[in-house]
Formats: structure tokens, sequence, C-alpha cells
């Protein structure tokens, strides 16, 4: 989450990649703090092909 919020700063837009496998609990449980997080500083979700 640390990483999150301070590679996040105040930009306008950012992606983010979580890596996803069997032994990548840590994405899974930090998940859905990390789209509180997101949402309470006003970021949009979007997939990638809505931005190309």
């Amino acid at each position: 989450m640390k990483n999150i919020t301070e590679t996040v700063g105040s930009k306008n837009s950012v992606v983010i990649l979580m890596h996803d496998a069997g032994d990548k609990i840590l994405t899974y449980e930090t998940l859905p703090e990390v789209i509180n997080y997101l949402r309470n500083n006003n970021y949009k979700f979007k997939s990638l092909y809505d931005i190309l």
C-alpha cells in the first residue's frame, strides 16, 4: 500500500500493475484497500481498451 500511495502522489492518471499468482496472497489481501484509496482520491477505473 505504501508503494501505491507514494507512486500515485498527485498524478492525474496512473496505471497500476499488480501481479496475480498462486503465491502472491499479498496482492489479493491489499486490493480492497488499494481500490478504496483510489476511489477516495477521485480516481476512476477503466479498462486498458477504454483508454486506447
